[in-house]
């Protein structure tokens, strides 16, 4: 906050630096519902479970990408009626939206059985290395599985829907997710490097939320370039 009020005051920048107010009360409310999540948080994960993770509300990996799962307690549910007995799922929320997901619907969601709500600070890796699964809609977690040899249900238009170990489909049904979880793959590790290869060659050198003339410059001659290579 008090970087908010030196952007606003002091530097007079413009945007969301003009709702300070609302942006604390924001955080406050976040803080809150952080402390009643500590009721649920684990910290020891079951040994077997189906792992998804959460995505940031309205953003453009589900808006654009795949609408169909913007509502993502939704399909937790479908997920949940999926499982095999002796599987659980397992959900972590995104370390940018930590106590700002609705919580009366994730409630909902935990009162269940067989559902566990993984500690923030619980490492992302360590998760997915130790699933058997993971259910993703455009995570990173999905490239990330790839590179860990995990089998991925992908249901958004990522880049690695199709990908070696990546089950990509349109119409997510149960049959689908028991044959996803009992396939065996066979990893291999030169697709490994060549997809690494492929996502460095693909990317480019620019930040997000950095307003530099410099980097407004590199953002719009990459995004010029990727638009011309499309």
């Amino acid at each position: 906050m008090l970087q908010k009020i030196f952007n606003k005051y002091f530097l007079c920048k413009k945007e969301d630096y003009d709702q300070i107010l609302a942006y604390s009360f924001q955080h406050i409310l976040m803080f809150i519902k952080q402390l009643l999540q500590n009721l649920f948080y684990k910290n020891k994960l079951p040994k077997n479970f189906v792992y998804f993770p959460l995505h940031v509300p309205n953003d453009i990996a589900l808006t654009i990408r795949a609408p169909k799962y913007l509502n993502q307690f939704n399909l937790i549910k479908k997920i949940l009626s999926f499982l095999p007995l002796k599987y659980y799922l397992v959900i972590k929320e995104h370390p940018s939206f930590i106590g700002n997901y609705n919580f009366f619907k994730l409630f909902q969601i935990l009162i269940k059985p067989r559902t566990f709500l993984a500690n923030p600070s619980l490492n992302n890796f360590d998760i997915i290395k130790k699933s058997q699964m993971v259910v993703t809609i455009n995570s990173k977690a999905g490239a990330e599985s790839i590179l860990l040899g995990k089998k991925i249900i992908s249901l958004g238009d990522s880049f690695y829907k199709n990908k070696e170990n990546s089950n990509f489909i349109k119409n997510f049904n149960k049959k689908f997710f028991i044959q996803s979880l009992n396939k065996k793959i066979i990893i291999n590790k030169m697709h490994k490097i060549s997809f690494l290869k492929n996502i460095f060659g693909d990317s480019y050198s620019v930040e997000m939320y950095n307003l530099s003339k410099k980097n407004l410059f590199l953002f719009s001659r990459s995004l010029n370039t990727f638009l011309n290579k499309n």
